[in-house]
């Protein structure tokens, strides 16, 4: 069974749609002149506490009652002023799941390879997807890879990690 690593922003919190009210469908976005990252800084303490949940958020937590606790780990890329808030938010809806913080998107890559692991996400920009399978939204459609169009593949993807199937290389969701 490979490691299972989960990307908390776009994955099962809407950051997207807490700050625009929508998705716009790009990934760079300024909004009242600011980056999204700094408005979001800006605004944090509203914002990454009372982001709602994707439609894979409650998926994720009735697999984490099935599988327990250790069927997957949260690894996010967060600035260090948003963490408390993140983790806050996270331990709300699933308390005893272990959350890794990072600094950069790049740093997720070194950690899932030394874990030979799998990790799901949302980004669009990383240099390698041998390990990733893609949340599908409109920003990331040029990558090629893996990817969850829906919360039934989105499940089926959570077993098949599960059983250990080779679940990076085989494409049985078309």
């Amino acid at each position: 069974m490979k490691p299972l690593f989960v990307d908390v922003d776009g994955v099962i919190r809407d950051l997207d749609y807490a700050v625009l009210g929508n998705h716009d469908g790009a990934w760079a976005k300024e909004v009242d002149g600011m980056s999204f990252i700094d408005y979001v800084t800006k605004h944090r303490d509203r914002l990454l506490t009372d982001t709602p949940e994707t439609k894979y958020c409650s998926a994720l937590q009735y697999w984490a009652r099935l599988a327990g606790p250790n069927a997957f780990k949260f690894l996010t890329s967060q600035p260090k002023e948003w963490r408390p808030y993140t983790l806050a938010w996270l331990k709300e809806r699933f308390p005893d799941i272990e959350i890794i913080f990072v600094s950069k998107p790049a740093e997720k890559l070194a950690f899932i390879e030394e874990a030979d692991g799998v990790l799901i996400e949302d980004y669009p920009f990383f240099k390698d997807y041998s390990r990733i399978i893609l949340i599908d939204r409109p920003y990331n459609r040029k990558v090629d890879c893996r990817r969850i169009k829906d919360v039934p593949e989105f499940l089926h993807t959570l077993l098949m990690v599960r059983v250990d199937e080779d679940i990076l290389n085989k494409d049985d969701t078309k």
